[in-house]
């Protein structure tokens, strides 16, 4: 067998790279992390919250709290690479409003050590009845009435039924990897849903 049709294709979107975080570092590369969703559940706030990141707001305290707080972010052992999990309308926001394109290390929560096997495995106790693999798949921005139903199958007819629904459901919750990069999230966002927000030339 050719040794090449063994190989995995690569990607037709571009690759971040991991970022080696310096020890006491206070702002954050949003160039160098992955999303995980494949769009924003309501792109009609993206503007009131580039105007607010602009003005000088921070994604902290009260002020942050009314955007959703922090950004949660997940770093791998698999491969190194840091992954937004949660708050990709507030990444989309600091990267289009912020001339450095850069969070804030006080806006962040790091989950540090998960492992790929984790993400695409159903693990009850944390509320995780999304199983994806993160490299390839994303979520979608709309998942919660998939995930009230698999609560709801749970408590009526058992862990078995609810975990034979989630195999069955990948569909509701998850679509096939087009992009990596915030910078393509949000290009892809200002673009279809015709924003009124300038796109940042490049650095």
């Amino acid at each position: 067998m050719d040794e090449r049709s063994e190989r995995p294709e690569a990607p037709a979107y571009e690759r971040v790279q991991a970022f080696d975080w310096p020890e006491g570092a206070d702002k954050i590369p949003i160039d160098r992390l992955v999303v995980t969703q494949s769009s924003v559940r309501e792109p009609s706030l993206l503007p009131p919250m580039v105007e607010f990141v602009r003005g000088g707001g921070v994604f902290e305290g009260e002020r942050g709290e009314k955007w959703g707080g922090l950004v949660v972010l997940v770093r791998f052992v698999d491969d190194g690479r840091t992954y937004v999990f949660d708050g990709h309308h507030r990444v989309v926001a600091c990267w289009l409003g912020r001339p450095d394109r850069c969070l804030l290390r006080r806006e962040v929560l790091l989950v540090d050590g998960q492992s790929f096997a984790t993400n695409r495995s159903i693990v009850w106790e944390r509320g995780l009845v999304y199983p994806y693999e993160v490299q390839s798949e994303v979520r979608l921005p709309e998942y919660f009435a998939y995930r009230a139903r698999v609560f709801e199958l749970q408590r009526e007819e058992g862990t078995a039924a609810a975990e034979e629904y989630i195999r069955a459901s990948k569909h509701l919750y998850a679509t096939a990897r087009r992009f990596e990069r915030v910078h393509d999230l949000a290009c892809m966002l200002v673009r279809e849903h015709s924003l009124p927000i300038d796109l940042p030339s490049p650095l």
